[in-house]
């Protein structure tokens, strides 16, 4: 399980560089450009579905990793 977490963990780094990558280029916040494509003030092109793709697999890495940490409570 300490592996799992591990790699979950190196996911995470990877994913929140990407993010803040795309948050300097557009001086946006993944939130705000979050609400912003959902609201349609921005259109969806492919460096912006790159950028939600990214925020997605933040929030599935996240649940993982939090998973893997109740896992070895039980």
């Amino acid at each position: 399980m300490e592996n799992e977490k591990k790699m979950v963990l190196l996911g995470l780094e990877r994913t929140r560089a990407r993010l803040a990558e795309f948050e300097q280029t557009y001086h946006l916040t993944s939130a705000e450009f979050e609400r912003r494509l959902h609201t349609s003030e921005i259109a969806e092109t492919v460096e912006f579905s790159e950028w939600r793709m990214e925020t997605d697999k933040l929030r599935l890495l996240d649940r993982q990793y939090h998973d893997l940490e109740a896992a070895e409570q039980d």
